[in-house]
């Protein structure tokens, strides 16, 4: 296992989109856990299910049982959603380290849609592998690597020949 200190390659452009959304994931990690801190445990389970994508609720969107808002918004929101304190800091940092350099590439709107598209994508995918897992996960314990690691790999692209420094 390594961890990432910091990148070698200076970006061009402020990396305002990147910081941002770095403080997007904070604030809804905090209000994640003053709801946990205050609500009885069934009613924050119950919240934090509405925040989270269900497969479920596609087909009964496209069947007229449930609003658009219902079966996509959960799409981005639990893009926010984070099990703990260290999963929170391992994603962040590494889209503070290698996410300016993702949006000095595409530019600040274009990055933005890479991260909610990577986003979408990676949550996609986890729940296609749910079925896989003989243990009952529910939302609170599979959140998605989706954006950190597609982050991590258009750097990858991006900067093949770039340095790194780790604690390994």
């Amino acid at each position: 296992m390594f961890i990432p200190l910091k990148d070698l390659n200076p970006s061009r452009t402020y990396p305002f989109v990147n910081i941002t959304l770095i403080l997007a994931n904070v604030v809804a990690f905090l209000y994640q856990v003053g709801l946990e801190a205050t609500l009885p445990r069934r009613a924050f389970d119950a919240l934090l299910l509405s925040y989270s994508t269900v497969p479920a609720r596609f087909p009964a969107f496209l069947a007229g049982h449930a609003s658009f808002e219902v079966s996509f918004l959960p799409l981005v929101t639990s893009m926010f959603l984070h099990s703990g304190f260290l999963h929170l800091a391992g994603n962040m940092l590494f889209l503070w380290i290698f996410g300016d350099n993702v949006e000095d590439f595409f530019g600040h709107v274009g990055y933005f849609f890479f991260y909610l598209v990577c986003g979408i994508g990676g949550d996609q995918h986890a729940r296609s592998q749910t079925h896989r897992r003989s243990c009952g996960v529910g939302p609170r314990r599979w959140v998605p690597l989706g954006n950190v690691i597609d982050v991590l790999s258009q750097t990858t692209l991006i900067q093949s020949l770039g340095q790194v420094k780790v604690i390994v």
